[in-house]
Formats: structure tokens, sequence, C-alpha cells
């Protein structure tokens, strides 16, 4: 059986934002939902948690969120819930040394990476490591210590199942790739460069296997991540490259600045034999600072050159400070593509004014952002390198070593005392807010769906709407909805008619139904392939609900069943899961094992009758009476009719019993849907699909339905259309006052809505006052909230310019449907197929 992992959406809501500056290192979220322009540190935060101290940004994958900190000489790697901040696990390796670093590097500055199973680490003071999403070690790779300027900072990119890491040391620098299965070393590679600081990024070209393209001192060198030999390069770069390298339209762009190296301050000094035989006085073949005249001194530190620290410079050291002296700052437009030195061949343009020296650039809608320290914002035309805008961040005119992010038409920029400056995302761009934490900021912020997580020096917070503050405290209701495989988790603002996606499961094969145990502390969730019978792959699984987020989590085996389940239930004690199948026609009761996780089948006596096509099974509110509705099948050229039928069962500790078959004119012309019961009266509502009507039916003695419907009701509200309509799922309001049954067009032009009765609570006669368009296309399931204020369409189809959608309406209390807003939904991975809202348990 295959194992579920819960994933949080993708959403195009609860994306995951594996590394460094997102999925593809761009700092983009073009499918995030609404950010606020002002929070922070006490408006628009859903949540706020302490954190130890550490400069790595956040990751996120499934529901959590993954970060680095070091205390003494312990490093830690923390896994948080992205719906509350509770940290859910903290694991910790011991430093094997310390090595030196700049005040403004960190023992915990690289960030993590994740493959969406594990999450990877970096520490320069150790190496990498692997964990589970649970938390489990997975493998540990030392490395030795690294002799660098300032201390390797990049981070770890994933890419083919290997983990590569870039260390730009004085000396031996090496670019590295390992196993991410088995935590051995995949290749190794020399870099002859010096103290870097960028992280590389992952280039997918077409056709061909992935390259890591790094910046290094003077050149941007792209690896065939299969063996780590070098595919093209490119010169021409500055010193000490800290930006990240950007994918965009093509092309690859990248930001190098380095003190000295502005346009207008190099100087060209002489190769190392013509400075031996000036200058080096005691003739040993190296050179110290004293002998050096004032022309050929560095600008800044002699350890800055001296690479191997020994006090002289010998000929590498001496070159490397002569290129850098004759480097020059730029930024670079690179086509990406070719073979060796494309120096001459693929650069596109470079412009070299107002360079950030961290903060890699941003690239959106063909501008790009740069954000230099002092609070300088530039924008450019990517295509042209040409200048759009430049001006000052009045408000956070301060350095800056966060990387801008962008989401919901705005530019997010963080700077180091705590401000984040947010800008209208556009080429004439403007300062819309500046926000103070309070405390400074160096991570680059992490953003997905309509959540933004920004790491200070002390804490992590959850930025979103006032919604997401209810989420933080607990909201009451959630929705949950199956599109193909995958089955989602909604927080439901009933006052604000408003739904938010937090999480997912993705299950074995398409969702088919679900239904919440009377504790409401578990998910029972059918799942198949749509194959028929024995030849397909079917199945039940268990889910525990989080009674704070209603987030699903699988709980214990998953049972096969014997072919694909149109519909199940548990009875009205919880004991027991009622399944029933379509073809053929049958059903299995399950027992439920005290833990909530499901147990062994239940034996059911020979010659059940199940009628033909069972789509839907229910069991009584007095838990003495199972149904299945069998649909039967319309006539086709080849086939005749199959009769419908209501199918009543005792039902008695998980056995059933044959007790009446409800078929009225012998069941043709007549294939029932769907039954729900009145709350508090002796009625059942029953869905006839192709002929369009509403029946009602009293429960008698035995308990049974009666033989023949009280009453029978169009659903249509122009019911000469009926050839090209069905019903489809039906409920009724927890007043019992009113019921709710859907209208399904099956052809173009048809009738999607959903038709509200009012019911006479005496004579259980419905009248219908309200059909109420879906605003989408075949609402297959729908579900109302525990108070019966607000019901949620599930419109299954995209057609045409119309997509699937989650569509939410108010009930009022006259019970009709005012409409307040839809979620439009990618439905490219299967169908809306079920939706269903609940209460959440009692903690």
């Amino acid at each position: 059986m295959r194992a579920l992992l819960p994933l949080l959406i993708a959403l195009p809501l609860l994306a995951d934002w594996p590394q460094f500056r997102g999925p593809d290192g761009s700092g983009l979220c073009p499918s995030c939902g609404r950010l606020p322009t002002e929070f922070g540190p006490e408006k628009n935060v859903v949540w706020k948690t302490a954190l130890p101290p550490g400069k790595s940004s956040p990751v996120l994958v499934g529901d959590r969120i993954f970060l680095t900190g070091a205390q003494d000489n312990e490093l830690i790697t923390l896994a948080v819930s992205r719906l509350t901040g509770e940290i859910l696990w903290r694991r910790s390796i011991r430093a094997t040394r310390r090595d030196p670093r700049n005040a403004l590097n960190h023992a915990a500055a690289p960030t993590a990476v994740s493959d969406g199973k594990r999450v990877f680490v970096f520490f320069a003071d150790f190496g990498l490591a692997a964990y589970g999403l649970d938390g489990k070690p997975l493998w540990e790779f030392p490395l030795d210590g690294f002799n660098s300027q300032h201390g390797v900072s990049g981070s770890p990119v994933y890419a083919d199942g290997k983990v590569v890491l870039v260390c730009d040391t004085d000396t031996d620098a090496f670019i590295l790739a390992v196993d991410a299965d088995r935590g051995t070393l995949a290749w190794k590679k020399s870099r002859h460069v010096i103290n870097g600081y960028a992280t590389p990024v992952v280039y997918h070209p077409p056709g061909g296997p992935a390259q890591i393209i790094a910046a290094g001192s003077y050149q941007l060198t792209s690896y065939s991540v299969l063996d780590g030999e070098v595919v093209w390069l490119v010169q021409g770069l500055t010193c000490q490259p800290k930006s990240a390298p950007i994918l965009s339209g093509g092309n690859v762009y990248f930001n190098g600045w380095t003190t000295g190296n502005d346009a207008g301050e190099q100087v060209n000094l002489p190769p190392f034999p013509e400075v031996i035989a000036t200058a080096d006085a005691n003739r040993d073949g190296k050179l110290a600072q004293k002998e050096l005249p004032p022309p050929w001194q560095p600008t800044g530190s002699w350890r800055a050159i001296d690479l191997d620290r020994d006090g002289f410079l010998n000929e590498r050291e001496w070159t490397f400070f002569r290129t850098r002296r004759a480097a020059r700052n730029g930024l670079l437009a690179i086509k990406l593509g070719g073979q060796g030195d494309v120096t001459s061949t693929h650069v596109l343009w470079r412009h070299e004014k107002s360079l950030p020296d961290v903060p890699s650039p941003l690239i959106d809608n063909g501008v790009v952002y740069l954000i230099r320290s002092g609070g300088i914002a530039t924008t450019l035309k990517a295509g042209t390198g040409e200048v759009i805008k430049q001006g000052r961040l009045t408000g956070a005119l301060e350095d800056i070593y966060s990387s801008p992010v962008s989401a919901d038409g705005k530019l997010f920029v963080a700077t180091e005392h705590g401000k984040v400056v947010v800008l209208r995302a556009a080429g004439d761009w403007e300062v819309l807010a500046v926000n103070d934490f309070g405390s400074n900021i160096y991570a680059t912020p992490a953003i997905s769906h309509d959540r933004m997580y920004i790491r200070t020096q002390d804490a992590l917070y959850a930025i979103g709407f006032a919604l997401s503050a209810q989420v933080a405290a607990g909201s009451k209701v959630v929705l949950h909805a199956a599109a193909g495989r995958e089955l989602a988790t909604y927080g439901v603002d009933v006052r604000g008619a408003a739904l938010e996606k937090r999480a997912s499961v993705t299950l074995p094969d398409n969702v088919q139904e679900a239904w919440p145990h009377p504790s409401r502390r578990y998910l029972y969730v059918a799942w198949s392939n749509n194959a028929a019978g024995s030849t397909g792959h079917h199945g039940v699984t268990a889910f525990q609900v989080d009674p704070v987020s209603g987030v699903l989590r699988q709980h214990g085996e998953p049972v096969t069943v014997p072919a694909r389940s149109v519909f199940l239930t548990t009875d009205i004690s919880g004991k027991h899961i009622v399944t029933a199948y379509n073809q053929p026609s049958s059903a299995t009761v399950h027992r439920i094992n005290p833990d909530g996780t499901i147990g062994a089948a239940v034996p059911q006596p020979a010659g059940l009758d199940f009628g033909v096509y069972a789509h839907q099974v229910r069991v009584d509110p007095s838990n003495s009476m199972a149904i299945i509705v069998a649909r039967g099948n319309v006539p086709a050229a080849t086939k005749p009719e199959d009769p419908g039928s209501i199918q009543v069962f005792g039902y008695r500790d998980g056995v059933l019993s044959n007790r009446a078959r409800i078929a009225p004119g012998g069941g043709r012309n007549y294939q029932p849907r769907h039954l729900d019961f009145h709350p508090s009266r002796p009625f059942a509502f029953v869905t006839i699909e192709a002929q369009n009507k509403l029946h009602v039916y009293r429960i008698a003695g035995g308990p049974s339905l009666s033989a023949a419907p009280l009453f029978s009701r169009e659903t249509l509200t122009d019911p000469s259309r009926s050839a090209s309509q069905a019903t489809s799922a039906i409920h009724t309001h927890p007043n019992g006052r009113f019921v709710y049954l859907g209208n399904r067009g099956t052809s173009a032009g048809g009738e999607n809505s959903i038709a509200v009765y009012s019911i006479n609570q005496e004579s259980g006669e419905p009248t219908l006052i309200q059909n109420a368009d879906t605003h989408g296309i075949h609402p297959r399931t729908f579900t109302l909230d525990p108070d019966g204020q607000l019901l949620v369409v599930a419109n299954l189809q995209r057609s045409g310019g119309t997509p699937a959608s989650l569509a939410v309406f108010r009930i009022g209390t006259d019970g009709k449907l005012t409409f307040a807003r839809k979620y439009d939904q990618d439905a490219s991975q299967g169908n809306l197929f079920w939706t269903g809202m609940m209460a959440l348990p009692a903690r």
C-alpha cells in the first residue's frame, strides 16, 4: 500500500517554497492570494514563534516550515507548523569546529532545501545532514573546515536526486553533489575561484539533464548535475559574489558587487614575474606587504588577499589580487545554453550602476528589481537593461541583506533593522507601506497562498489577513474538498462566508467519497482508480482530524475494498463503516476499532438484495435501518433500462438483513440517486436523478419507508428541459425546515443550480422557493455548515472559459441562498468530486 504524505497545496494555494527564494529561486509566487500591505508585529499577525539564533530563511514543505539555528555548539534544525506556529520537532548536531566568519555571517546562515520528502541542511561548522519530514535523522555528510575570509554561507540546492553544495573558499574551493537517498558522495569538482558566498540556481534545459549555475569570483559557471562537468561559463564577474543567479525568460541574470570595483575604480597591476623582479627585496620569491610600493597596496585588508594566511603573497594570490583590482561590478543578462566559454556570444547586456551587495535581483513581468543598501531601488527592462526608475525607499534608508520577494502585485523588502517595505510591483514602483518589526531581519521571507513568513532576529512571524487570525485562534468549522487524488482542508469563516485553504493530503488514487466519525475526530475516505471490480485499485483510508486546524493525518493502514466505492458512511454509534459499490451493486461493513482505525470486515448473510447500481448508503437516525439507494441505469441503444430502487435493510451491530424494496412502477423510469433524513420528523428526501424529481417518503414501523412517495416535485426552473439535466446530492437543513438539492446541466447551456424547498413540518410536503445559480458547471456535490448558515457548492468541471470552483452561499433565515463568492480551482489533476463541512472535534 502506498504511504500517504501530508502536503500543503498547491496551491495555487498552499504551494511549497522548498529552498532559498522559492521553487526556482526566483522569489516569486504568481499563484499566491491576497497579502496585507500593513502588518506586524501586532497587526495582521497570524502567529509568532520564538526561535533560536540564526539567519537562515524559512522554507515551506507540506504543513511544515523548516529553519536552522545555532546556540553554543548546537547546530539546530526546526520544523514549525505552518498552521499554528507550534515547533513540531527540533534536532541538533554538535559542531565539530568553529570556523572564523564575518560578524554579519552566522553558524546558521545557509537555508535548508527539500525534495518534498526530506529536508537537507548545511552548517559550515559541520557539513550536510538530512532528515525526514517527521524529524527522523537519515544521514550525515561531514566536511572539513573552510578557509574563507567571511565564512562559507551559500545554501544547498536539490536537483535530480542530488543535494548540491558550492563551497567557494580562499583555498581548495569546490562544488560537490551528495546522493539524496544514501548520503554518499556522487561527485566533487574543484573550482578556480575564491571567497564566494552565493547560492547557485538549478536550470532544467529542454531535453537534457539539470544544470547547476554557480556564481564565483570573476566567472559564472554551469555544471551538469550528472557528473559535475562544466557545460558553459561566462567571464567578467566581480569578486566575492553574494547575490544568487536568477532565471527568467530563457536568460540567467547575475548581480555582483564588491568594494573597489565600481566603474572608474579599476587598477591594472603588473603580472607576478614583473612584481617579483621589482618589489621582492629579499629575493625569496614571495611578497610581504611592506615590500609593495603604495600604488600596488591593497585598498582593503591584507588578509583579504593573503589567501593561505601565511603573511605573504604567492603567484596564485597575486594573480587573484590583480584580477580583483581590474574587475568591474555589474548586473549581467546572459542567454542560457551554449558550450564552453560563451562570454563573447551570450552576454546580452550589462548594467553597472547602483548595484546591490547581498540582495539578489528579482525579475517579474519583464522588470528587473535591484534593491541596494541605503534603501535605493532601481528597476530596469529585462530585455534591454534600460533603467525605468531609481529612487529611495523613504522610511527605510538602511542596510539590506534580505532578498526581495513578490506576490499579490507587491514587492516585499526587509531591511537589516526590521523594516519591511511594501512596493507596488511595477517598473514605476511606489512605496505603499513601511512596516517596522523592531528586530533585525537578515532572512529572506517565504510566501505561499495568502501567508508570508518573516524571520526576525528572535522570532518567526506568519503574516496574513483577518481570517488567518481566526485560524490561529482555532476556527470551529472546516471544509474538505477532493479533486482527483488530492483531499484539501479549508478553514471556514462562516460569518464572512470565506474559505482559506490550509493543507491537503494525497490519496493512493482518486477520492470517491468521505464521511466523518460521529466524534468528528476521524474522517474516512474512499478512493479508487475507477476501474471495475477486482481489476482496480480501491480502498478506504482513515485520517485523524486535528482539533485546532482540521488538517488531516493518516491514521492506521488503509483497507482494500472489492470495488470502486460510490459512497460510505459510519453508523450512528460510530462503531462501523458501511460502504456501497455500484459495479457489482453490493456493500461491505467494517468495524471501527476503539482508536478510530479501520478494523476487520463484518461477515454478512447470503442473499442480500442490493438492487442495480448502488449509488448511496445511509444509516437512519435510530441506527436500526440501513438504506441503499440503487440508481439503476437508463436505457441505451444496445441495452434495456435497469430498474432503480431503494433497498431497505435491517441493521444490527454491523449486520444487514433484507427488509423492503421500494420501487414505484416496478422501478421503471425511476432512478433514485441520494437520500437524506429529516433531523426530527419521520421523513426521508430522495433525489430522482434522470427524472429531475424530489420524492418525499415517510419512515414507518420496522422501520422502513412508505412503498410510494408522499410527494413528488419538480427540481428545475424549466421542467421541459429535463432531458439534458440530472439531479445530484441532497441535504436537509439542520433545522429541518428546508431541503437543498443539486441540478446538473449535462449539456452546454444546462441548468446548474441548487433547488431550495421549504418543508411543511407536519406533512413533509416540499415547496420549491428558489433555484440558485451555482456560478459554475456540474454541481455534483455541495455541503452545509453544521449550523446551516453557509452552503458551499463544488462545481465539478471546467468548461470553456468557466473554471471548476468552490462557490460559497449564505443561507438566509428564509432558507434562500445568496451568492457570496467563489474560488476557482485547478481541476487539471481531477474533477471536484466530493466536498463536506464539519465542526472541529473537541480537544
